[in-house]
């Protein structure tokens, strides 16, 4: 798992990964992780709540 900061993911940052891709048991699909963020009205929806919908807060920033 790579530290990624949630004010580092942008389009950009997104089209890197998928290029990463396809993804499987031979090239996992990557993991990152941040700290110091909560999730703000968070809600699960779907088949078996398998989707969910919210906001990030990171200190005073929030992230849709």
């Amino acid at each position: 798992m790579q530290k990624l900061g949630i004010e580092e993911i942008n389009k950009n940052k997104l089209l890197d990964i998928n290029r990463l891709s396809p993804f499987g048991l031979d090239n996992q699909e990557p993991n990152f992780i941040d700290m110091g963020v909560k999730f703000v009205n968070f809600t699960k929806f779907g088949v078996n709540n398998r989707h969910f919908k919210g906001y990030i807060r990171k200190i005073t920033d929030l992230y849709l």
